[in-house]
């Protein structure tokens, strides 16, 4: 899923000029139907999600999003507290309990530490043991 329309076309270059399958879903997380399930394999959540915690309204909307979306894995990464150091959210999670939100309100309920990036964000595996995926 993405809105930016300069991302999009990359993403759909780069799926062409790789032949790789994989869905590309033009638009906002949070247009999908109030009660639709949102099911992929392997969900990419890099440096996002964050945006989502700035204000209240979007901030129960992400719960919502969560609570629909259904998935083996996501790679999940966080962004730096150091980049947000003065600026004022609805909810400000460390990393660590930004991971325990996601855990809290999806399918998912395993997550493991990656790595941290070069600009210091860490990335984590959250996997759902649901066998019904």
């Amino acid at each position: 899923m993405e809105e930016n329309q300069i991302l999009l076309q990359l993403l759909k270059k780069l799926k062409s000029v790789e032949n790789r399958k994989f869905k590309i879903i033009p638009g906002s997380i949070f247009n999908f139907e109030k009660y639709q399930e949102i099911t992929f394999d392997v969900i990419l959540a890099l440096n996002i999600f964050h945006k989502f915690l700035k204000k209240e309204d979007t901030y129960f909307r992400f719960i919502t999003f969560l609570k629909k979306l259904k998935g083996k894995e996501l790679i999940f990464e966080v962004y730096n507290p150091r980049d947000f150091r003065n600026k004022v959210f609805y909810r400000n999670y460390k990393p660590d309990e930004f991971v325990n939100f996601i855990i809290e309100n999806s399918c998912m309920n395993k997550a493991r530490f990656i790595c941290k990036t070069k600009n210091g964000r860490s990335l984590y595996k959250l996997t759902s043991t649901n066998s019904s995926l």
